[in-house]
């Protein structure tokens, strides 16, 4: 396998190869549209469409994540996935309204497994150089056109952008929105102010974007370099000052947490992080907006792979296009399990397994019989977390078949909510109230417990042993007694079988000793001096599949 460089194009790019995503380096190579005929140009189109209620920004203050780590193209540059399980990736998108990927290239192409996990797609104009005067209208004219292309070509895209050159050509960062660079936020879709902005800048840039407040970005640098607040672990420092202004944040590099390897781990560090973006902004992102949906939960990495119950892979992987909808609970959220079984004789019943059944009854969950759980006790349990508890539950039922397992959810006082469901394109009825009391119920999770056909499978033919004479102890006399076949078989490890004994008298016996690594075990046979099959005072063995040795 050929490694691509990692800050350009594929060596080979015309000739198959496993799919990559990389960026446009050379004004050469973009005005050649050479992209556009390689290999890897279909594979790296998002597979997942923006949303329709996605297209256009909500009239509030939003928060844009940029996301930029050693450059870009490490992990997610393989447009299928790679091998990594630790590979970085965010699952927070309820706390952001657009995402930006950023490289230090001409032109920066998004990985589609970001595009596809981030249902948004953003697009940033860098520019960090002196320009002359002169080329000020040039770039303006490119700007503008840039902007109105964009829209055309895919609804609900951006172009920002960013606090640099000002329009005097100088590259001059203004921490605001000023007079110095306003003519380009009035030509595209929004201004992200460079992150070493003071307390006065935000309120200022609010007051000369006007109606446009929304649009003004103000920088937050996660690494702490100069920004508002130091960053890092403080990062709500500034997005409360933010607030208070009312305008929209850029929130830059937040892969921190991961670069800096923060403790105890990342995953737990990540959730960290993000909950102080939550306690300051609260959430910004409700979804799904169709109903009936369905997710895995996945973040996007693992250890193996399984395709309905059964597993296909056991290698490590990473590939955030494969990213479904997280949980997400707070105290008002109540959770139970729902069972589906089945009986012959009595058909289909359900059981709900929770603390408190009203909440489901109220959102329209039927059910035949419920069952309230127990608390385990787990601090004896030296490898339990403390932050959660077992719900602990025995149930039998006799005669039935277990063809079901779901998680589901429901509000436990469910308030006024303004909540619009858009019609589920599989024609399902759909909750249509935009307003008033709306009652919540979601199956969050789905095992299907489905049976298949026996796979029978004949061991080799060396294993099968020879029907053989041993010997037998009654009393104090030592005489040949039976002859024992042991067979084996695809249902049954070993078989003990009573055959007829075949020996004459005048054939002396011959004593064989049996060699069992085993444990005693009654073997039932029957026999014309047995015929109940009855055990009697002997002692049969009956051998271990590991270890059956007749000699």
């Amino acid at each position: 396998m050929q490694i691509p460089h990692r800050v350009g194009k594929p060596q080979r790019e015309l000739q198959p190869s496993i799919p990559i995503s990389y960026p446009i380096t050379t004004l050469e190579a973009l005005a050649s549209r050479s992209y556009f005929r390689s290999f890897h140009y279909p594979f790296n189109r998002s597979s997942v469409p923006l949303p329709p209620s996605a297209a256009a920004l909500p009239p509030r203050r939003r928060i844009l994540v940029c996301h930029d780590m050693k450059g870009g193209y490490t992990d997610d540059l393989w447009v299928q996935g790679g091998g990594n399980p630790d590979a970085y990736a965010i699952w927070h998108w309820h706390l952001m309204d657009v995402f930006v990927y950023f490289s230090h290239y001409l032109v920066t192409l998004p990985p589609p497994c970001w595009t596809n996990a981030a249902h948004t797609h953003g697009v940033k104009v860098n520019i960090e150089v002196k320009l002359d005067r002169r080329q000020i209208d040039n770039l303006k004219e490119f700007v503008g056109h840039l902007s109105r292309s964009m829209h055309a070509s895919v609804p609900g895209s951006l172009v920002i952008w960013y606090d640099a050159v000002t329009i005097d050509g100088k590259l001059d960062w203004q921490n605001q929105l000023n007079m110095q660079n306003k003519p380009f936020f009035d030509l595209c879709d929004g201004i992200f102010v460079n992150y070493t902005w003071k307390d006065e800048d935000p309120k200022s840039s609010a007051s000369i974007a006007g109606e446009r407040r929304f649009d003004v970005y103000m920088g937050i640098d996660v690494f702490g370099r100069n920004t508002f607040g130091g960053g890092q672990w403080h990062t709500n420092v500034a997005l409360d000052e933010l607030k208070k202004d009312d305008v929209s944040a850029a929130i830059f590099a937040p892969g921190w947490v991961y670069e800096t390897e923060q403790e105890p781990d990342f995953q737990t560090a990540q959730n960290r992080w993000w909950g102080l973006v939550e306690q300051s902004w609260g959430i910004l992102q409700n979804y799904p907006r169709v109903l009936p949906f369905y997710s895995s939960f996945d973040q996007g990495h693992g250890y193996h792979y399984s395709i309905e119950g059964l597993q296909v892979a056991n290698n490590p992987w990473n590939n955030i296009s494969s990213q479904g909808f997280q949980v997400r609970s707070d105290e008002n959220s109540l959770f139970g399990l729902y069972l589906e079984l089945w009986s012959e004789i009595s058909g289909q019943t359900s059981i709900l397994i929770t603390a408190d059944t009203q909440p489901f009854t109220v959102a329209g969950l039927e059910y035949n019989r419920t069952i309230k759980p127990q608390i385990k006790d787990t601090k004896a349990d030296v490898l339990a977390d403390a932050a959660w508890f077992i719900y602990e539950v025995t149930l039998t039922m006799s005669g039935y078949m277990l063809g079901g397992i779901y998680i589901v959810g429901a509000l436990k006082n469910p308030g006024p909510t303004n909540i619009e469901m858009e019609k589920s394109p599989i024609g399902e009825n759909t909750t249509s109230e935009n307003s008033g009391f709306l009652p919540y119920r979601a199956s969050l999770g789905h095992i299907r417990i489905l049976t298949s056909e026996p796979i029978v499978e004949f061991p080799p033919a060396k294993s099968w042993t020879r029907r053989m004479t041993i010997s037998a102890t009654r009393g104090q006399a030592l005489r040949p007694r039976k002859a024992i076949r042991v067979t084996r078989c695809a249902q049954t490890s070993a078989f003990l079988r009573r055959q007829p004994p075949r020996l004459t008298p005048h054939t002396r016996p011959r004593q064989k000793q049996a060699t069992v690594n085993a444990r005693p075990y009654p073997a039932v046979v029957r026999s014309p001096r047995n015929p109940s099959g009855n055990v009697g005072r002997h002692q049969w063995y009956r051998p271990t599949p590991a270890s059956s040795h007749i000699m």
